[in-house]
């Protein structure tokens, strides 16, 4: 498949969505904003993963690449969610987040041995930490040290 068969495939869908999930959040309509939000979360993740396979082409290092793009997608997703002030692609984002660890310690680490096998699983704790810490300084509290109200 090719970048503009897979950009008219996913990404075109994607912008439709997010335009959406706007119009229904001005008219105060919940749910469908809730339902467009999750089919444009869902798009992103298989336009993301289609491109890289596009850009990337077939072979074993694309098996590691999509962890980092996946990884780096679901840090993508929580920032949107601080950013927007949205529950929804936040706990999206730590759906990510969790089948790309899931995936590294199952499928990527059995591949790997020696060095590569500690410096996968060091990166991998390392970014962990780096989100925790960015989640916990920007949602869970504010300056002041109180729970911060977010929806």
């Amino acid at each position: 498949m090719d970048i503009t068969m897979t950009l008219s495939m996913y990404f075109l869908p994607l912008c439709v969505s997010v335009a959406w999930a706007r119009a229904f959040r001005a008219l105060g309509e919940d749910l469908q904003d809730r339902v467009v939000q999750v089919v444009a979360l869902v798009f992103g993740f298989l336009a993301t993963t289609a491109l890289t396979r596009d850009v990337v082409g077939e072979g074993e290092l694309l098996v590691y690449i999509y962890s980092v793009v996946w990884l780096l997608l679901g840090i993508a997703y929580l920032a949107w969610g601080v950013w927007q002030k949205l529950r929804l692609p936040r706990s999206v984002a730590f759906l990510v987040l969790t089948l790309t660890v899931l995936k590294v310690f199952f499928l990527d680490a059995a591949a790997l041995t020696g060095l590569y096998r500690v410096l996968s699983f060091l990166g991998l704790g390392i970014s962990m930490l780096l989100i925790a810490y960015g989640y916990n300084r920007f949602v869970r509290f504010n300056e002041e040290g109180e729970k911060a109200e977010r929806s």
